[in-house]
């Protein structure tokens, strides 16, 4: 079971079942293939999880609301809930698009503060008595 549960795609599933019906162990065969299917859904609860973290680690870092960020990425905000929820797995296109978009946008905020910082740190010049 133990290569069922962590590669539930990988090869040792498929050769597990095929070895249970192979034995004509039918009960077997379809508790393996119910485990798959199982560990199956599991894994993609995981994955989908990973990338709503993701996502919302992305916009964090933009320093804008979802609302604010939606547009960036043109979509609406309310299918961005989705992908922040986990509810709904963007697509690859849309990933890249979040990711160009939140380095984008922490690379603006950090030039502007360093220029913040610029100015206020310039030494005072002209002073009058």
């Amino acid at each position: 079971m133990a290569p069922l549960a962590s590669s539930p795609w990988g090869p040792d599933g498929e050769r597990l079942v095929s070895l249970a019906g192979a034995a004509h162990l039918r009960l077997v065969e379809r508790a393996l293939v119910e485990c798959r299917r199982v560990y199956r859904q599991r894994e993609e609860a995981r994955e989908r999880s990973a990338i709503a973290r993701e996502i919302r680690r992305m916009i964090a870092v933009s320093g804008l609301s979802q609302r604010e960020f939606s547009a960036y990425v043109g979509t609406s905000p309310s299918r961005l809930s989705t992908y922040v929820t986990g509810k709904v797995t963007p697509s690859a296109t849309m990933m890249l698009r979040i990711k160009g978009a939140a380095r984008m946008l922490a690379q603006e905020a950090q030039e502007q503060s360093q220029q913040a910082h610029v100015v206020r740190s310039a030494p005072v010049t002209g002073r009058s008595a």
